[in-house]
């Protein structure tokens, strides 16, 4: 559960200048019940799920895998034949004449490339592994998405709730100050007290323009991921579970498996272009005056360089450099979730322990207030210090409770959450 210290400013008749005024005071200032209040999650993650639609990331991983698939249709495909039209021995000074000698012809030639080897088999392969890669990029690519969004998104709403208590702490410290000024002028404190009392809502202010910086600075940030201005965002806030990931079954470490079997499928083309494909040749052969007559050929390259063999060896070499980096990705993954565990679970230990001491805190200054309402003074020094202790200890507990959400945010990307 979320812990919230709200409070209700009273308003001060200021004509009661003495111990009376006290009293208002320790009613006004930080005597807050601790009430628990929770937030249920309404918007982040409809918002995570319009930008996983939106987004141009992700629509170009989309459009990547319907490349991938007009390259697996086109993998087993022939190679355009070629046809070639052409005359010979043209003579200079009778060039219309055909009927010259028996070498003098007009002819057609078609030409084909026939692979062999089951070599279009075996590049559609290459190109199915990265259809594959292609699908488990888009996944992984979503999950960062949402991770991001989220990460944003708690910091956005407990940035709001330190806002909204610093608001209402600016309440009670411009009462505070009011009733200090009156009690000044009425000889029943110090000059110091109003003036302390100043300092502290100044302070108080510029730590309002710093959290009302942060939360424009982390909205504009989210608008670069949603393309929305998004004024109000609602999520649950309560402990998540202790989590237990697979990462053998991350996307992006699929991928990696993926890019192990392409290059291995690589290598196995490359292996296979060791026998060359043919190209075999038919042409047609006119000739005036004499019986016309077809021609055929076949030729291939020679494979005596070596090339397909060492593209082989630089495929394998390939394959297993992605092991290696599989092998890496692995233990970033477990290592990360491992620290960002680590983090959630000190976090919160500190958030419960420092929701304690502000209880104890709040208790220490109602006394305070009591006998200093029972004396008819007010001692400037301590109670200023301890509005600074309480206001210092409850900005901790919601720095704690981000620290919380943001890594919980983080380990879904690790985890393979949306």
């Amino acid at each position: 559960m979320l812990y919230t210290l709200t409070t209700q400013p009273i308003v001060y008749n200021f004509t009661q200048l003495n111990t009376e005024g006290l009293k208002v005071l320790k009613r006004t200032i930080f005597l807050s019940s601790l009430l628990i209040s929770t937030s249920f999650s309404l918007g982040l993650d409809e918002i995570v799920k319009d930008a996983l639609v939106e987004n141009f990331e992700v629509q170009k991983l989309l459009k990547d895998i319907d490349i991938a698939q007009q390259s697996i249709e086109l993998s087993t495909t022939w190679a355009n034949p070629m046809v070639t039209f052409g005359v010979n021995d043209v003579h200079f000074d009778e060039p219309l004449r055909r009927d010259k000698e028996a070498m003098q012809t007009q002819y057609i030639s078609l030409s084909q490339i026939v692979p062999i080897n089951n070599k279009l088999g075996k590049k559609k392969v290459i190109f199915k592994e990265a259809k594959v890669i292609s699908k488990f990029s888009l996944e992984d690519k979503k999950l960062y998405l949402s991770s991001k969004i989220k990460e944003l998104g708690y910091s956005i709403i407990i940035t709001n709730k330190k806002i909204e208590l610093l608001k209402r702490y600016q309440v009670n410290t411009k009462e505070l100050e009011n009733i200090a000024y009156m009690l000044y002028e009425s000889g029943q404190t110090k000059q110091t007290v109003p003036l302390n009392a100043k300092l502290l809502n100044s302070k108080l202010q510029i730590q309002m323009q710093n959290l009302e910086y942060k939360l424009k600075s982390l909205k504009i940030k989210l608008k670069e991921l949603t393309y929305k201005d998004i004024s109000s965002i609602e999520a649950d806030l309560d402990k998540k579970s202790d989590f237990i990931a697979d990462i053998e079954l991350h996307p992006a470490i699929q991928a990696l498996k993926t890019e192990v079997k392409k290059q291995l499928a690589v290598a196995k083309f490359k292996k296979a272009q060791e026998i060359p494909d043919v190209k075999v040749n038919l042409g047609y052969f006119q000739r005036e005056g004499r019986e016309d007559y077809l021609s055929a050929s076949v030729n291939f390259a020679l494979p005596v360089r070596g090339i397909e063999s060492k593209e082989e060896t630089i495929a394998r070499y390939k394959a297993l450099r992605s092991e290696d980096k599989l092998q890496t990705l692995k233990i970033t993954f477990q290592s990360n979730l491992d620290l960002l565990k680590e983090k959630m679970q000190t976090s919160y230990s500190n958030y419960e322990t420092l929701l304690h001491d502000m209880k104890g805190q709040k208790e220490y200054i109602g006394q305070n207030l009591a006998l200093h309402a029972q004396l008819g003074h007010m001692n400037s020094i301590d109670l200023i210090q301890n509005i600074n202790d309480t206001i210092s200890l409850e900005m901790m507990a919601f720095d704690e409770l981000n620290n919380y959400f943001v890594s919980y945010a983080k380990s879904l990307y690790f985890k393979g959450e949306l």
